[in-house]
């Protein structure tokens, strides 16, 4: 029993050196191998060594913060307090809105309106039919007359009507401001559209009191005339256009003298 003792504790023993010593061969291999990147690393130019210690900062950064999202407790939305339904609470008051809007409507359609009579349709028809003066002037340019842009001839598709810079441009009918801007050719502009016709003023100075989507009447001041269109016809004009919906459905130019009072 004594003999295999010895031969035990003989073979732990060789078994103990040579692992410190392959130990000490790894080690010393490490820190030759360690010594020798180190140098390389060093010799390297500034700008890899400056990414390379970047590199290293993100990584740390991103590793500390996904450590730190794992590490926060979670919260359910059972652990949140329970507040009350404010949005069935709007509903319900919607519709009871609802309710008493409908009551309302009801005892109102109780009492019949009139039906319009024929002689009714026609005045309003005649009111939107019959176009107001746009400018009191003279009209210097009538419709298909001939004028001349760069030896270019072409006919004018309205009126011109000449008139002292202080006199008021008005809405020739009730309607709609569909636009407002400024045409390269006729300058200053305002669009005004109802049902029936479109109007347009045109050659307008900087001076517009009307903005787009503003509802005005038949009579209602739009500007001042002008002269910021290259039509070189006076020294201040209106160049007034009506246009209409034909029987095909495109919009075409009709000649305003024909329907102004």
């Amino acid at each position: 029993m004594k003999k295999y003792y010895i031969k035990m504790k003989k073979i732990l023993l060789q078994f103990y050196l040579r692992l410190k010593e392959s130990t000490v061969v790894f080690i010393k291999k490490a820190n030759k191998c360690i010594r020798q990147g180190f140098k390389k690393f060093m010799g390297l130019p500034k700008y890899i060594k400056t990414a390379s210690a970047y590199v290293v900062f993100i990584v740390l950064l991103l590793s500390f913060t996904f450590w730190r999202i794992n590490s926060l407790p979670s919260f359910s939305v059972q652990d949140t307090p329970s507040q009350p339904n404010v949005e069935n609470k709007m509903n319900h008051n919607i519709y009871d809105e609802m309710e008493i809007s409908r009551d309302f409507e009801d005892e109102k359609g109780e009492e019949k309106e009139e039906p319009i009579t024929e002689q009714e349709s026609e005045e309003v028809t005649t009111e939107i039919a019959n176009l107001s003066w746009p400018l009191q002037g003279e009209v210097v340019k009538k419709f298909n007359d001939m004028w001349t842009l760069n030896s270019t001839h072409q006919p004018i598709t309205g009126i011109a009507i000449q008139a002292e810079t202080d006199s008021k441009v008005r809405a020739a009918l009730s309607g709609s401001v569909e636009q407002v801007y400024n045409d390269p050719m006729h300058g200053n502009t305002v669009v005004i559209a109802n049902e029936k016709y479109t109007t347009v003023y045109s050659s307008l100075s900087s001076e517009i009191l009307v903005n787009e989507g503003q509802k005005v009447s038949k009579g209602d001041s739009l500007g001042t005339p002008g002269n910021s269109s290259l039509l070189d016809i006076s020294p201040s004009f209106l160049l007034f256009e009506v246009t209409e919906i034909n029987s095909e459905g495109k919009s075409e130019y009709i000649d305003p003298l024909s329907l102004l009072e």
